[in-house]
């Protein structure tokens, strides 16, 4: 019994140890920026073609996200962190399936999220 407990115990740790958060000035846990990935979507501006696309980008939890409509299209932007790199093409992926959708694009951006706890 004793062994069960030791082996949780040091599972725990190592999982603690390869999270790759840090604490704020504030002392919050808060993520690294250089993992933040940025999906950017640009579709048409329909709103049954705006649901699926959030839908899709729902799939994982959004750190935030922004919506800009322009003349015919819309660009929507969702902020990741702690997200790896096949889960971020596997929602491209989605995105690119759904008719409407015009472009997709992943990228490291660095940039803080603003509320990574949503």
């Amino acid at each position: 019994m004793k062994h069960l407990y030791l082996v949780i115990i040091l599972a725990q740790l190592f999982f603690i140890q390869a999270c790759s958060v840090h604490r704020s000035s504030f002392g919050m846990i808060a993520p690294k920026t250089e993992e933040n990935v940025l999906i950017r979507i640009e579709c048409r501006d329909e709103k049954s073609v705006q649901q699926l696309v959030i839908q899709a980008l729902k799939t994982m939890r959004i750190a935030d996200w922004d919506i800009r409509k322009g003349d015919s299209t819309r660009e929507i932007m969702a902020r990741y962190w702690f997200i790896s790199p096949g889960m971020a093409e596997d929602i491209k992926q989605q995105l690119i399936q759904i008719p409407g959708v015009l472009d997709v694009e992943i990228k490291n951006d660095g940039m803080p999220v603003k509320n990574p706890f949503l």
